[in-house]
């Protein structure tokens, strides 16, 4: 992201075919949400501003858990713009204990 930009972003799963299983989403080590397919409403969790670094390098980790008693696997991710605007306030990274910097 351009310096200057505040900007909310987003992870969203969508799942094309009923599936039971769960996932857990990491950002840079901090655990941000669990998805699960057949309980809802939440597929869009949001990457906080400070865990997210919009001038360097990010890893999302996602760890899917499945019984098998249905096709197992994550659906398609996409990243969603939340909101952006001109400005806002510096936010501090803040990494997790333990996660490479």
């Amino acid at each position: 992201m351009p310096p200057g930009t505040d900007a909310s972003l987003g992870l969203t799963i969508t799942d094309a075919a009923p599936r039971s299983y769960r996932a857990q989403i990491f950002l840079n080590g901090w655990n941000v949400g669990q998805y699960i397919s057949n309980v809802g409403p939440q597929s869009t969790f949001v990457l906080p501003a400070g865990l997210l670094r919009p001038q360097g390098e990010n890893t999302l980790a996602i760890a899917v858990l499945a019984d098998g008693s249905t096709p197992g696997g994550l659906g398609s991710l996409a990243l969603a713009n939340l909101g952006t605007v001109s400005g806002g306030v510096p936010v501090l990274p803040v990494f997790s204990p333990g996660h490479a910097t």
